[in-house]
């Protein structure tokens, strides 16, 4: 029993302060420039729409304007980046630790951005389906970056205000979370 411990120790903690060092600096490139400039280019939307403010009786506008869409499509590509880039290094470190490989931080940013911007090629944009469900999968409510992007209060009073609409986002939220667990093993295979 000691030494499959040690064995599992030994894999998990091979290179934790290259992955502790990669989390600070990610984290912090996230919550203090990424999402800060995410919100800000969200706010430019009405402006694109040919709208003064977003409002209830506007929202539809929106959905009509091409820049718009153009940048909200854009916007979407940028945090699918950010949140599969994370995932990948998560991947990249446990089979580095597997495999008894040291990964330097360096190799561990530049072997994650490659296969990062591989996703992003049309032989392998299926893969990008499955971004919908992780943006409201367990794992980004748990990292924290939901929290920074802010809806409009009144969409939110909105939704608070029909017990229809909240019971429909929480099954939306249960839907995504059981086709990420379905896909579980598969990801390294899919992202990798």
């Amino acid at each position: 029993m000691r030494e499959k411990l040690a064995e599992i120790f030994g894999v998990v903690l091979r290179g934790w302060d290259k992955l502790l060092c990669f989390e600070v600096l990610y984290k912090t490139a996230g919550f203090g420039i990424l999402f800060p400039f995410l919100q800000s280019q969200m706010e430019k939307l009405p402006k694109l729409a040919g709208i003064p403010y977003l409002g209830p009786q506007n929202l539809g506008l929106i959905l009509r304007s091409p820049l718009a869409l153009l940048l909200a499509a854009g916007l979407l590509l940028l945090l699918a980046f950010y949140l599969l880039f994370e995932i990948i290094v998560l991947f990249l470190y446990c089979e580095s630790g597997w495999q008894r490989r040291d990964l330097t931080f360096l190799g561990l940013w530049r072997e994650s951005l490659l296969r990062t911007a591989s996703l992003f090629r049309m032989k392998r944009a299926g893969v990008l389906l499955l971004f919908p469900p992780l943006l409201l999968s367990a794992f980004s409510l748990s990292s924290g970056w939901l929290q920074n992007i802010r809806l409009p209060e009144f969409v939110l009073d909105y939704i608070r205000a029909a017990p229809l609409l909240t019971l429909l986002y929480a099954g939306v939220v249960l839907l995504c979370n059981l086709i990420l667990f379905r896909y579980l093993f598969g990801f390294p295979a899919m992202f990798l």
